[in-house]
């Protein structure tokens, strides 16, 4: 189109002598302070409906130029909680973005597309319940507890009894010489079987820490990619609104300048917002769909549920004390329990290796029968291993060693749970004081700033470029006070892992 030749035709058309604000900056307003529609957000005003076609007949005096459509937004000078501003997303992360604007309707038969299911919500709860009912790495660990409980009544268990058949002398005198049947048992001395168990069972006791261990981690890979997931979502939602706004916005410039209130530099900055928005939407949507797959394979699925998740962002930051974090976490991590459960089993080891210096006794009993006379005779044996070479030294040493190593091992778990401790506390706390800054003392300079931008705007004392930053910079400061708030999230992911939940 050329706007040349519109600005020549319009030329000689009486226009009001006053400073026309752009109905774009007026309507990006639902950007930053709105941007979900009534049946998208909790707690959020009625939004009022607002036609352009009207603002063309007032503030031009002439006759409205003919246009479709009306657009609902909410006013950003309405003040509303950022908890609840702009965080119910109802849209799917697999919507496709048309070149003229966001599609709600995405197509039904990706099984991934949230609106296949719009009455349900996937909430934190449900997913951590069918992680840990479907995660394959949870069901491993459990068939090595039971390997470990089958290793724990073996090494109860005696020795068979042997049954021996035995000929000698066979020949001699022309007989078939001396035949005999006997048993022999080899008899445990030093109650080794009873020290081999409680080695087997500490192992047992291992590997159910083990398990208990697995389960934090899985529910922590849960909580994180949740939480990435659903500020992905609402990301995603607002991006969504930023292209429908931003097209709207095109429109209404695009018309202005028909009207001669505005100069083609209006409509082509309007121009570059919608496609930089459409960007923005796109980016979000991959994203979106990439932190959901990461979710679901933190679940052990090859694929989410569809449906939305259901976000906490009404829920506030709590401070996490480390002093109080640190004592809890030393007396009841899986990982220190594991630790000293392996500890307990290289004592027994070792004891199990002293007691082994002390020989097995094998007795042996049977009867037999002469061929040459017919007379019967009984066998009786004991034998006994001489411990002169062997006893066992080589074992003892080195079930003292690891009696030693695993000892270090509890002080260097404990030190590592501090370490990430700390790492993940600093990183909550510091994501957690950013957020509420934010939301208590930037977000509402920003929009402040951005009223007052606006009203100098159509008074005539601000250009509109002024304008436009203090529109972007309000939607910058809520996308930041968004991530600070899943950054905090994830952080008491990790910092739940170390915990027995």
């Amino acid at each position: 189109m050329s706007f040349s030749s519109r600005e020549d035709s319009l030329s000689s058309t009486n226009m009001a002598g006053g400073r026309l604000p752009t109905i774009f900056t007026w309507v990006a307003i639902v950007v930053f302070s709105g941007c979900q529609s009534a049946g998208r957000s909790r707690g959020t005003p009625t939004p009022a409906t607002f036609s352009p076609q009207k603002r063309l007949e007032q503030a031009a005096g002439r006759a409205a130029v003919a246009r479709t459509g009306t657009a609902r937004h909410t006013d950003l000078s309405t003040t509303q909680n950022f908890h609840t501003a702009s965080f119910a997303s109802k849209g799917s992360p697999d919507e496709p973005l048309d070149s003229v604007e966001v599609q709600l309707v995405s197509d039904a038969s990706d099984p991934s597309d949230a609106s296949n299911s719009s009455d349900a919500s996937l909430r934190l709860g449900d997913v951590e319940a069918l992680a840990l009912q479907c995660h394959p790495s949870i069901r491993q660990q459990r068939s090595r507890v039971d390997a470990a409980r089958g290793r724990y009544v073996q090494e109860g268990l005696p020795f068979n009894p042997a049954l021996q058949y035995q000929s000698e002398e066979i020949g001699n005198e022309s007989s078939s010489g001396l035949h005999s049947v006997s048993i022999s048992q080899q008899i445990v001395t030093a109650n080794k079987l009873g020290i081999a168990q409680q080695v087997e069972a500490r192992r047992v006791k291992v590997q159910q820490a083990q398990l208990e261990l697995i389960r934090l981690r899985i529910l922590s890979s849960v909580r994180s990619g949740f939480a990435a997931a659903s500020v992905s979502q609402e990301r995603f939602e607002l991006a969504k609104q930023l292209v429908r706004v931003a097209e709207e916005a095109a429109e209404t410039v695009e018309e202005l300048v028909k009207a001669g209130e505005l100069s083609e530099i209006a409509w082509l900055q309007t121009r570059v917002d919608v496609e930089r928005a459409r960007i923005t939407a796109e980016n979000a949507r991959e994203q979106l769909l990439a932190d959901r797959r990461q979710l679901a394979a933190a679940m052990g699925l090859e694929e989410l549920p569809p449906g939305n998740l259901a976000g906490d962002f009404d829920q506030p930051l709590p401070e996490q004390p480390w002093e109080q974090l640190g004592a809890e976490i030393l007396a009841q991590s899986p990982e220190v329990a594991a630790a000293n459960e392996e500890l307990g089993r290289t004592r027994w080891a070792l004891r199990l290796a002293c007691a082994a210096v002390v020989p097995n006794v094998t007795a042996q009993a049977g009867v037999g029968v002469d061929s040459a006379t017919d007379d019967p005779f009984a066998v009786v044996g004991v034998s006994v291993p001489i411990p002169i070479r062997n006893r066992n030294q080589g074992n003892i040493r080195a079930a003292r060693a690891e009696i030693h190593a695993a000892s270090e091992a509890i002080d260097i778990t404990r030190l590592s749970l501090q370490r990430r401790l700390a790492n993940a506390t600093g990183r909550y706390n510091v994501a957690r004081l950013r957020y509420e800054r934010l939301l208590e003392t930037v977000v509402p300079i920003a929009q402040q700033t951005y009223s007052l931008a606006l009203e100098s705007f159509e008074a005539g004392e601000t250009d509109f470029v002024q304008l436009l930053t203090a529109q972007r910079t309000l939607f910058n400061t809520r996308l930041d006070a968004l991530s600070a708030f899943g950054q905090a999230k994830q952080a008491a992911a990790e910092i739940d892992s170390l915990l027995v939940q």
